[in-house]
This record gives structure tokens, C-alpha cells and sequence, in this order.
């Protein structure tokens, strides 16, 4: 069954202009010190907070609340409100608080800093390599210019940069500069049933410090949902999900799913909440689906949806439809100061037609032919002027936020 997914609360600060290198915001991120301005009306589902009784519920720790001004937390991808079956809750084999001592010194708490939307935001990640090498979600790290992280383990902040990232997995692999002998996960490889106790831990509010911890039982599994995006008007699917009664809290996308043993077993990523309520139902990526696509990426094996390091940036943001006269293209709303596009003299309503003699007939085919390219190459840049006037550049791309 494939369940629609929306994003939560996007907001963007007056003013803010997106790399737009993408075409559209990608609307995945809270701004800084500012709560969503709409909650999609949902109400619970009978039957869909069943918990094994060894492990306590909802929360063995409270969701910490983030004070104005501070890092946004990221919002697990939204999923509206789904049908559940009861469900006969297993024991678990160890206590939440032995779970959460085994595993949170592979835990990192991951901020970042969005310049070209003036935004900061917080999620969490999975130490993969004692050298540094971190799992979690795209839409933790999207749009992001800055990368930190701070390992639960060792307690020490590190610089990070992006490895590579598969948006339509929601999977991304950052390195912690600097980075050795750090503590990793111990994924667990087991078939996952309905049933199941898990713990889902994560820097619930996005504030640092004891990762949250959150308890469940597994509802279940192969799950597909659609994850839309209202601000980008675009939308992905993500298969094989486990779904859990573990609630979820913006700042936990990106951490650990665990079974009662400890182990790892999924990445938390998206939920289904009740208005301001917790979730009713948390969906998690797999880990060996997430890890099978992170050796990809530590290997420098791009694909057809896996993207290595840091997008090209030509510093526009375009807006839908077509530019004056009906004349189709990428059509410039705005334009990043000092970017390579506003060096060439690219200004707000102009409309690019071609990149290197490729007709470009909107923005997302921007975004498709400027992936071809790395940052640093010079490609030639057509356009027609908001007059009208036609002209034509070399451009050296530079290198763009997370994507």
C-alpha cells in the first residue's frame, strides 16, 4: 500500500533567496526561530500506539523544546494520518536505558547552517567508520552551505562535508573532518515483524546534549509512502519503510531505529502526527537498504540518483511558468549577489534558454543539465534580457549548497 506523505512546515525568511541551482525551494527546513506557520489537520488512528509492555510509554525521555531564536529543528517527512491494525507487542531483550547506553556514543547531533535561506537547522546521524564517515537523511543537510556535527560519544564538534547524498532514497553520507576512533553503530540484519519492540533515538528538539529516547513496537514493514513537497511542487516515493509507533520529533530525522537487543536496525525519516499531538505512526528506512547506499557513495560510485560532493551553483532562483512575451525557459526571479550568474549580467526577469547550446525549457531542466557539471567547469550561458534582448556568457560555476 503506498500512503501520501507531505512535508511539515516549511517557512523561508523574508527576503531569503534560494540557491537555486534546483530550480525551486526544496521546502524541507524550519527557519530559525520560528514555529510552522500551518499543521496539515490530522486526527489519530484507532489501534495505533500499541507498545510492548517491558518498554515504557511514550517516551522514556521528553521531546526537549527549542527556545526562539535558536537552531530549527528538521521535521521528519510528513505522513497524514494512516490506517493501523492491532498489533500483539513482543518483549524486549534489554531496557530502553541499556538500548540507548549501548548505541548513543555512535550518535551524532548535526547542525547546519542554510545561508541562502538565512536559516540554521539540527538532525541526527549514524557513525558508519571510526574515522568519521556519517549516515542520515537528505533532507537533514538540504540547502545546507555549513556542516557541524557533535559526537555523543566523544563530545567533541567536528566541521563536516558532504560525501554524497540519493534524494530519492532520502539518503546522505557526510565526513567529519578530523575524525578518529569513534564508536559505531552495530547494525542488525534480522528479519523485522510486526511485533517487534524498537527505540527510536535522536536529537528531539534539536537542542544537543542525551540523545531522546522513544519506544515502540513495530506496526509494519515494506511499507511505501509519497513524500510530497508543497513548497518545491515535486514529490518522491521511498519504499521497503518499517512503520513504528516510536513517536518521532523534528531534530530526530536522520538518527537510529533499534530493536530490543540493541541493534540498528533503520534510520528514522518520516510520521504521521495528530495535530500537535505525538505520532501515531513513524516510518524508518531500512538500514541495509541506507548502508547499501552509502558503500556506493564512500566507493565514488555515482548513479542515475546518487550525486557525489557538492552541486554546481549558478546563484539564480527561477520561478514556474514563462518569462515575458511567453518566451519559455528557466525564468530568473532573483539572483544571488556576487554569484556567477549576476557576474555575467543575469538579473530578475530574464529567462535562460540554453547551457552549453542545451535548449533549457523550464527550471527543473536547469537543474537537469547543470547536474552534468562539476563545480569549477565554465559552461556558456544563454538568455534573453527582460527587454528581450538576447545575450550569452562563460560562467564558471561555483560549488552549491547540499542537495
Amino acid at each position: 500500500m503506498i500512503t501520501l506523505a507531505v512535508i511539515i512546515g516549511v517557512l523561508l525568511l523574508t527576503g531569503a533567496v534560494e540557491a537555486a541551482y534546483k530550480g525551486t525551494s526544496t521546502g524541507r527546513r524550519v527557519t530559525t526561530g520560528h514555529p510552522p506557520s500551518t499543521q496539515p489537520p490530522t486526527t489519530a488512528e484507532p489501534g495505533s500506539s500499541s507498545t510492548a509492555p517491558s518498554l515504557p510509554q511514550p517516551s522514556t525521555t521528553p521531546a526537549p523544546t527549542t527556545p526562539p531564536g535558536s537552531l530549527a529543528p528538521v521535521n521528519p517527512l510528513y505522513v497524514p494520518p494512516v490506517t493501523t491494525q492491532p498489533v500483539v507487542p513482543q518483549a524486549s531483550n534489554l531496557s530502553p536505558t541499556v538500548i540507548s547506553a549501548m548505541v548513543n556514543p555512535a550518535v551524532v547531533d548535526i547542525d547546519t547552517r542554510l545561508a541562502y535561506q538565512n536559516a540554521l537547522a539540527a538532525g541526527t546521524g549514524m557513525v558508519l567508520t571510526s574515522n568519521g564517515v556519517v549516515l542520515t537523511n537528505n533532507h537533514v543537510i538540504d540547502g545546507a552551505t555549513t556542516i557541524s556535527a557533535v559526537s555523543i560519544g566523544t563530545g567533541r564538534a567536528y566541521p563536516a562535508h558532504v560525501l554524497g547524498v540519493d534524494p530519492s532514497a532520502d539518503v546522505a553520507v557526510i565526513q567529519l573532518d578530523g575524525a578518529s576512533g569513534l564508536r559505531t553503530i552495530n547494525p542488525g540484519f534480522t528479519v523485522v515483524k510486526r511485533g517487534d519492540p524498537v527505540v527510536a533515538i535522536g536529537n528531539a528538539g534539536g537542542v544537543g546534549g542525551p540523545p531522546t529516547v522513544t519506544t515502540g513496537t513495530v506496526q509494519s514493514v515494506d511499507q511505501s509512502i509519497i513524500a510530497s513537497d508543497p513548497a518545491a511542487g515535486t514529490s518522491e516515493q521511498l519504499d521497503g519503510l518499517i512503520a513504528t509507533t516510536a513517536a518521532l520529533h523534528p531534530g530526530d530525522s536522520g538518527g537510529p531505529l533499534v530493536n530490543g537487543s540493541g541493534q540498528v536496525i533503520g534510520m528514522d525519516t518520516a510520521a504521521s502526527v495528530a495535530g500537535q499531538s505525538p505520532v501515531t505512526v513513524s516510518f524508518a528506512i531500512p538500514i541495509q537498504r541506507a548502508l547499501d547506499i552509502a558503500r556506493q557513495i564512500q566507493a565514488g560510485q555515482a548513479s542515475s540518483t546518487i550525486r557525489l560532493g557538492l552541486p554546481p551553483f549558478l546563484g539564480i532562483q527561477v520561478t514556474p511558468g514563462t518569462g515575458a512575451g511567453g518566451r519559455t525557459g528557466a525564468v530568473v526571479s532573483g539572483v544571488v549577489a556576487g554569484g556567477p550568474a549576476a557576474g555575467a549580467g543575469v538579473v530578475p526577469g530574464s529567462v535562460i534558454v540554453a547551457i552549453n547550446g542545451q535548449i533549457v525549457d523550464s527550471g527543473p531542466g536547469l537543474t537537469t543539465l547543470l547536474r552534468q557539471f562539476r563545480p569549477g567547469d565554465t559552461v556558456t550561458v544563454s538568455w534573453f534580457g527582460p527587454a528581450g534582448n538576447q545575450r550569452s556568457a562563460r560562467v564558471t560555476l561555483g560549488t552549491g549548497p547540499a542537495d
